[in-house]
């Protein structure tokens, strides 16, 4: 997935943030890096204040955790956590997700830092 706002700014300082962010996005491990970028983008949506339309390939439960994770990350009860790992997601599988949200989360603050920060160049 392209993050057009993060890649759109030039400045060397953003690199590191680029290539976490691909890494995180292409590596093979217990979720697919589709359903990671589709994570990403739905919980980079949610920190935008949107509703995101698009769907993802996780589970249902899963997807209610990770818009959790998006939103409400302080909520998240080990219960949830314990009956998603009972239905047969791996430890492996949550770290993911969880990281996903909060990478998705982030960006939107970084992106909506960085638009501040350019109207304020601009005046």
């Amino acid at each position: 997935m392209h993050h057009a706002t993060i890649h759109a700014y030039d400045d060397p300082k953003l690199q590191p943030v680029r290539d976490l962010l691909s890494e995180f996005e292409q590596t093979e491990s217990a979720t697919s890096p589709e359903q990671r970028r589709q994570v990403v983008a739905r919980a980079r949506q949610w920190g935008l204040g949107r509703t995101p339309q698009a769907p993802t390939s996780i589970s249902p439960a899963l997807q209610g955790y990770a818009d959790k994770c998006a939103r409400f990350a302080y909520k998240v009860t080990d219960e949830e956590v314990d009956a998603l790992k009972a239905t047969g997601t791996t430890e492996t599988a949550l770290i993911e997700i969880t990281l996903a949200a909060s990478l998705g989360v982030s960006l939107a603050r970084l992106e909506q830092g960085l638009m501040l920060l350019g109207s304020e160049d601009e005046q």
